[in-house]
């Protein structure tokens, strides 16, 4: 017969400070309870764990959005800022716009050519393309036609620029100019009432 080590009849369990059952049991129930709480301690532990993450995954997803939502914030201001200077009458055309620009300024008897390029439609809305040339201008004059251009509310944007000097004046240039009209295009209802 084989003997088991028995822990409660260990010297340390025998000698005259732990003598009777009562307090073998108290021991066994500290023990009990030790092990319970180390047992909660590490459950609570992982769930904080846990949720410490949830919270921090949370905290991106809300950071992702608000930066989203600035930036589409941003777009839709500039989407607002280029709606304001489309044509919303839709009437007239590039040459008109051009000439309205122009006139406005005195230039027009410098304008030399304009050469009409493409005509497309997009988004519920029409842009025609045209190159224009100006003979003899100042840089002031230059200024004055590209702010009238870029801040008007013609429908013009500028898509590209060539400047020379003026080969009698150097003080005097000659600039082509690569312009979009962008309109809205007229409304067939009142396209077939105007027409009868």
């Amino acid at each position: 017969m084989t003997m088991a080590y028995n822990p409660f009849k260990s010297p340390i369990f025998r000698s005259n400070y732990l003598k009777g059952k009562h307090v073998r049991g108290k021991m066994a129930i500290m023990s009990v309870a030790v092990f319970l709480m180390a047992t909660l301690l590490i459950i609570s532990l992982n769930v904080l764990r846990y949720r410490t993450s949830a919270l921090k995954r949370v905290e991106d997803s809300v950071s992702q959005y608000n930066s989203l939502l600035s930036e589409y914030q941003q777009v839709k201001d500039e989407q607002g800022s280029l709606r304001r200077r489309i044509n919303l009458q839709g009437t007239g055309g590039v040459l008109q716009a051009i000439g309205e620009v122009m006139s406005s300024l005195g230039l027009k008897e410098r304008r030399s050519t304009i050469a009409l390029e493409a005509q497309r439609s997009f988004m519920e809305l029409k842009e025609e393309n045209a190159e224009f040339k100006i003979n003899g201008i100042s840089l002031n004059e230059l200024v004055n036609i590209l702010y009238k251009m870029e801040h008007g509310t013609t429908g013009l944007f500028i898509r590209r620029l060539n400047m020379k000097k003026a080969f009698a004046d150097p003080t005097r240039f000659d600039v082509t100019v690569d312009v979009s009209y962008v309109s809205e295009p007229p409304d067939p209802a009142t396209v077939r009432s105007g027409a009868k």
